[in-house]
């Protein structure tokens, strides 16, 4: 069982690393998707541009490296909360739009499959969260 919660928590931790890459490479891009969620304030939006990425590569790699593995899996928690709590949003309010999560690579994906993706990874952070790491 331990090298499945390596293999989880690895997996996991590359795939906001990943998530974060696609952002800092292309921050216009970025840009554009947070305002399309028309959740923000647009004072606040240039700032979670740069924010976001960040705190995804930091908590991303923390989790790979299995460094402060309870505080990364519980900062992936509160950004995947975040980000479902904003997709549902938009998917309530008839927004079609991109999630932005994984730059041009997810650019087909529903806001639908952005919300089942992300509920996968919660419940992979919340199981890696309750072991003994």
């Amino acid at each position: 069982m331990k090298y499945v919660e390596i293999i989880l928590r690895v997996l996991l931790g590359a795939l906001f690393v990943l998530a974060a890459c696609f952002k800092l490479l292309d921050l216009g891009n970025f840009y554009k998707s947070i305002t399309y969620y028309q959740l923000l304030p647009l004072a606040l939006v240039l700032p979670m541009t740069y924010f976001l990425p960040v705190w995804e590569l930091t908590s991303g790699l923390l989790l790979m490296l299995g460094k402060l593995t309870r505080g990364a899996l519980l900062s992936i928690s509160i950004m995947l909360l975040v980000f479902i709590g904003a997709l549902v949003a938009a998917w309530v309010r008839g927004l079609d739009i991109s999630c932005g999560c994984f730059g041009s690579i997810d650019a087909g994906a529903t806001v639908i499959d952005a919300i089942i993706r992300d509920i996968v990874m919660l419940a992979v952070a919340i199981f890696l969260f309750t072991r003994k790491l």
